[in-house]
């Protein structure tokens, strides 16, 4: 889609950076991974993740305020990764940050693949492709439609378009992944990067369970 719209309307990079510019390689990754270093980091994002699920559980016993307990544990990531920027308390491996992350990601999938019934799920096989069909054409609409005119028709446009796509048919992973594939042909630029990060991984963690509950309680 967002190849389509880069072509249709003639679209050109504008102040295109460098892949550090963006994090979207990062830096780091020529430092060395130890098993000291790898103790040191599963035991800062364990610290952290601890904190950020006592402070989710504060909130609803405190102030009946339900949130993901992960939701908590991104607002303490947020915090120390900018107090760490600053005043550099820990020295961080961001390469294996990523791959601590990509790890833990495939062991949750794997654990949820495996824990499905699949055969309970075989009279629901035409219901899902239909609900999945329904979704492609409904983001093929709304991305070339309304987000590709409303963030400015230019070519940032066109790659938060891709990023959409896979925000809405997959998570934030594969909205990063959508943009690196476009951004590869074309430039990387800022602007998407910023925006669909911080609202893919942030700030819809916020809004989006108040609107599924209402969803649930209005269609139940």
């Amino acid at each position: 889609m967002a190849l389509y719209l880069i072509r249709k309307n003639n679209l050109k990079a504008i102040n295109i950076v460098g892949k550090d510019d963006i994090n979207f390689e990062e830096k780091y990754s020529y430092q060395d991974i130890t098993a000291d270093e790898l103790l040191k980091h599963i035991a800062i994002l364990s610290i952290i993740m601890m904190i950020g699920t006592t402070f989710s559980a504060i909130l609803k016993s405190k102030l009946d305020l339900a949130l993901p307990s992960y939701v908590g544990a991104m607002f303490v990531a947020i915090i120390f990764n900018n107090l760490n920027e600053k005043y550099n308390y820990v020295k961080l491996n961001r390469n294996l940050i990523d791959i601590l992350g990509i790890t833990s990601l495939n062991i949750f999938l794997s654990m949820a693949l495996i824990s499905l019934r699949l055969w309970e799920l075989a009279s629901l096989a035409v219901p899902m492709f239909l609900i999945l069909f329904a979704q492609v054409i409904f983001m093929a609409f709304f991305t070339s439609q309304i987000v590709f005119k409303a963030m400015g028709k230019d070519y940032d446009a066109a790659v938060m378009v891709s990023g959409m796509c896979g925000s809405g048919l997959g998570a934030t992973t594969n909205a990063m992944l959508n943009m690196g594939e476009v951004s590869e042909r074309h430039g990387y630029t800022v602007n998407p990067y910023l925006i669909v990060t911080l609202t893919g991984a942030f700030l819809i963690d916020i809004f989006q369970m108040p609107v599924i509950i209402t969803a649930i309680n209005m269609f139940k």
